[in-house]
């Protein structure tokens, strides 16, 4: 049955519906933070998870002028969560679907079920229509019934490279109308010759937690700053403490992560023609802890490497700015997002110029810090939208891509 034109009235509705949720959710922030926590966020990381959370359900409000006087797609949007920062990604990734008049059907992963329950609590609590959470099946068997279920039409995941392949395959693209998957990731960093910003410092979220997918981050600078760079980044990782929630760095409890975090460090040992370990580099299988680690880089880095883990790569080699600019651009795979660390207005050139080719850039500030609108899709595999079996790349604003002009 098609579907009506989305008022405006309907699309306010939503979203106060969103900021309801919200409220309940941050009525048990103090439960919600020691779950993060068993779940394998730091303190600080649960409750920078639930900061971003409240910027993204205010950030969320910009989705009613994208809906309005459009028509939702047929079909309900299965969402899988990733493990780190659930709260902020159920609504990162929920709210949009929703805005757009979507069923949506979230599935947290099985570390996070406690922070699942309190969701389901609270939506059928206050009667929001539209969310559905899945408290009882596995993320494979969830996987399979977005797949296989005729209801749903549109689904989310987020995970490694096999992932992407999976979920953008014919198999899948087949029999689902679209698909976004937020893949593998290693956001780049590059600082220019007229770096006069200290980018060591301004990028306190580097090592929040153990398993938040932003942290394995490229450093590209260039050589007139290579040294005191690469000097600061020893220093920051060498003091950085870990092992426990109390300390900056906390474990990774998701074992296929954990063990792909050390399948890198091993990678990285082995290849010591290209790749040096300057600082860390080891880990605690029993405790699931990855060592905070930072690793030289003397050719060309293997676009494979992305992991859930706190491990930094400086990327040697960049001569000048031309050179840095190249060296971000080279790898195909994580072309997504850079933060560029220059003068403001050399920033300004270089945001345009690497905006052909990245989905976001930011000038002087880190890749974690302020606004986190960021737009779904993107460049290479970082995001994937597929639709009807097509792979669109570039900027795609997800309630605007489930809608049709009425």
């Amino acid at each position: 049955m098609e579907r009506a034109e989305i008022t405006e009235k309907e699309a306010k509705e939503r979203y106060e519906n969103l900021l309801l949720l919200g409220k309940r959710l941050f009525d048990r922030a103090n439960e919600l933070i020691e779950l993060d926590v068993q779940g394998g966020l730091t303190f600080d990381g649960a409750r920078f998870d639930i900061v971003l959370t409240k910027k993204q359900l205010d950030s969320a409000k910009t989705e009613i002028d994208r809906v309005v006087g459009r028509k939702p797609l047929p079909g309900k949007m299965g969402i899988c969560i990733p493990y780190d920062l659930p709260n902020f990604l159920g609504i990162f990734y929920g709210a949009p679907p929703y805005m757009a008049g979507i069923p949506v059907e979230l599935h947290f992963a099985s570390i996070n079920k406690s922070v699942a329950k309190i969701w389901d609590e609270v939506i059928k609590s206050e009667g929001i229509e539209g969310m559905k959470i899945d408290t009882k099946m596995s993320g494979r068997d969830f996987g399979n019934y977005c797949i296989e279920n005729g209801e749903v039409r549109h689904f989310i995941i987020a995970g490694g490279e096999p992932v992407v392949d999976l979920y953008t395959s014919p198999q899948v693209t087949s029999k689902l109308d679209t698909v976004t998957v937020f893949g593998p990731t290693r956001p780049k960093v590059l600082i220019m010759d007229s770096n006069t910003i200290d980018y060591v410092k301004s990028c306190n979220a580097m090592f929040d937690s153990g398993q938040v997918c932003g942290l394995d981050k490229e450093i590209i600078p260039t050589s007139k700053n290579y040294d005191y760079i690469k000097e600061q980044l020893k220093k920051m990782v060498q003091n950085t403490t870990y092992g426990t929630p109390k300390d900056t760095v906390g474990p990774i409890r998701d074992m296929p992560a954990f063990r792909r975090a050390v399948e890198i460090l091993q990678q990285f040992k082995s290849n010591k023609q290209h790749y040096e370990i300057i600082a860390g580099g080891g880990y605690d299988e029993k405790a699931q802890v990855v060592e905070p680690t930072l690793v030289e880089a003397h050719s060309e880095i293997d676009p494979h490497i992305s992991c859930f883990a706190p491990i930094l790569i400086l990327n040697k080699g960049a001569k000048n700015n031309p050179d840095a600019v190249i060296k971000a651009k080279h790898d195909n795979i994580h072309g997504y997002l850079v933060s560029v660390y220059a003068d403001p207005i050399e920033a300004f050139e270089y945001e345009g110029l690497l905006k052909q080719d990245f989905g976001l850039v930011r000038l002087n500030s880190s890749i974690m810090a302020e606004s986190i609108d960021w737009p779904y899709g993107g460049y290479g595999k970082s995001f994937a939208f597929c639709s009807k079996g097509r792979l669109i790349r570039g900027r795609i604003y997800l309630s605007r891509e489930l809608t049709v002009p009425a």
